[in-house]
């Protein structure tokens, strides 16, 4: 038999097991730790609480019978690494896979907005795993300059208007990752030196995701072969982008409009058009703005807004490097020359 909550259900008797006193609760100014009930099984859950962009949980559980969850994550849904040290789980997420099993030694990096997805765990059986969620602000503060260098969906993370959707299971976890892993769970300090180290430990498992992942994707461009039919569904995919910069297609979605795998239309994209999907999007829309600020009254702020940006600064940012000066300075040069 497996129990199977909602998420909903889940949180309700998980708090009237806190409040019974069954679930045993205890913390500091950024971490809180809670037992496992009695009726789930065994164990400890923490949550650290790093700051409004960057958050840890760390599971150490065992369970008396099989049981399920299922969430409905939203559209506002979090870069999520995980890290598995013991045990695993069987998951089923839609537009993934119909089930696939994240296990011992292995790490993902996953973005799962406006999804359902089930989890399942299994009894007896040890599960330890280390979870660091990131907000794309976090990742704007550390640079923007270098995020032409990320992976397609980390750069549409970072800077898009709308979250990428990708669950990336990056294989074994590195002996560096579980050298970091371990000063992460075992960490020294208290209070805000503590915060500090712990920030440190979680952007650093991050960074060696990223660099995995890239390592990844270079592999994989240099063996790809393209038959001119699908350099044509690129061609396609690539108007398709231009037709609709404001609201483009997910890649998903696009993939199936040409007919070609996600992987073969990013691959493949990158290949015929010197971009990734992303990228090129983001380059029409800086053109798109280099014109609304040479011909129009509108402020950088506007134009901004206009073309897809949340943030002033990532605006400004991307348009300085594909441009090579500020959209202040641009707009500036038109008003002397209209002069």
């Amino acid at each position: 038999m497996v129990l199977a909550f909602t998420a909903d259900s889940f949180d309700q008797r998980w708090q009237e097991s806190a409040r019974s006193g069954d679930v045993v609760q205890y913390g500091d100014c950024i971490e809180d730790v809670e037992s496992c009930p009695s009726w789930l099984g065994k164990g400890q859950r923490r949550s650290l609480w790093l700051s409004d962009s960057l958050r840890i949980e760390i599971r150490d559980e065992s369970y008396h019978s099989k049981w399920s969850l299922q969430r409905n994550h939203d559209d506002e849904f979090p870069i999520t690494a995980k890290f598995y040290l013991a045990g695993c789980s069987q998951v089923q997420t839609r537009g993934i896979a119909d089930e696939y099993v994240e296990q011992t030694g292995q790490n993902y990096l996953y973005c799962l907005p406006d999804t359902a997805e089930i989890e399942t765990y299994f009894a007896t059986e040890r599960l330890h795993f280390v979870m660091i969620w990131l907000q794309p602000k976090r990742l704007r503060g550390l640079g923007v300059e270098h995020i032409a260098s990320l992976t397609p969906e980390l750069q549409q993370f970072i800077e898009g208007n709308t979250r990428p959707f990708f669950h990336h299971p990056l294989g074994k976890t590195t002996p560096e990752m579980q050298r970091v892993l371990q000063r992460l769970l075992h960490c020294p300090y208290q209070g805000f030196t503590k915060q500090l180290y712990l920030e440190g430990q979680a952007l650093e498992l991050l960074s060696l995701q990223f660099a995995q992942w890239l390592e990844q994707d270079q592999i994989n461009n240099s063996t790809l072969l393209l038959r001119s039919d699908d350099v044509e569904r690129v061609h396609n995919a690539k108007e398709i982008l231009a037709q609709n910069l404001m609201c483009p297609p997910s890649i998903m979605e696009l993939a199936q409009q040409i007919g070609l795998n996600d992987y073969k239309l990013k691959q493949g994209f990158r290949q015929v058009v010197g971009t990734t999907p992303f990228g090129y999007l983001r380059e029409q829309r800086l053109e798109l703005a280099r014109q609304l600020l040479s011909d129009t009254e509108m402020s950088v702020e506007e134009v901004a807004i206009a073309v897809g940006y949340r943030s002033h600064s990532s605006f400004t940012a991307a348009f300085s490097r594909q441009f090579g000066m500020s959209p202040k300075v641009w707009q500036r040069q038109i008003s002397r020359r209209i002069v």
